[in-house]
């Protein structure tokens, strides 16, 4: 993996019964509530998370992260714990891994935590991560 050093990057970290991921926090445009309590109208069908990572199940409330897609409102579903940290160890995934299969909307690994005991967590692409259902039905 190649490393990626900047002073700081903020990410929002989801927690999962099984799983940890996170994602740059600066990419969502919003967080809402998810179902009949929903207030932001999306546009295209609400990747769950779930469905694409089978670890990332909770008994958490489902929560809605919109992302901003060229204009568009796009949706992605999770059931998670919520954390706004901050780390600066973050890796990227190389371009050979994607060649070997690896989603295009997993960029990496961060790690969280304090230097003694840093975990790590999946780093996942938002905008990437919102349009996979439309790109699965594309083929």
């Amino acid at each position: 993996m190649t490393e990626v050093r900047s002073t700081s990057r903020r990410l929002l970290v989801l927690r999962f019964d099984g799983a940890t991921c996170a994602v740059t926090a600066s990419e969502l445009a919003a967080i809402d509530h998810d179902g009949a309590g929903a207030r932001i109208s999306v546009e295209g069908p609400i990747q769950d998370l779930a469905e694409l990572l089978p670890h990332c199940k909770s008994a958490a409330t489902p929560l809605r992260l919109i992302v901003d897609v060229k204009g568009y409102r796009r949706c992605i579903r999770a059931r998670a714990e919520l954390e706004l940290v901050e780390t600066s160890a973050v890796y990227r995934m190389p371009n050979l891994l994607r060649e070997c299969g690896v989603a295009p909307w997993l960029r990496g690994v961060v790690l969280l935590g304090e230097q003694d005991d840093q975990q790590p967590a999946l780093w996942l692409d938002l905008e990437k991560l919102a349009l996979a259902s439309e790109q699965e039905t594309d083929r």
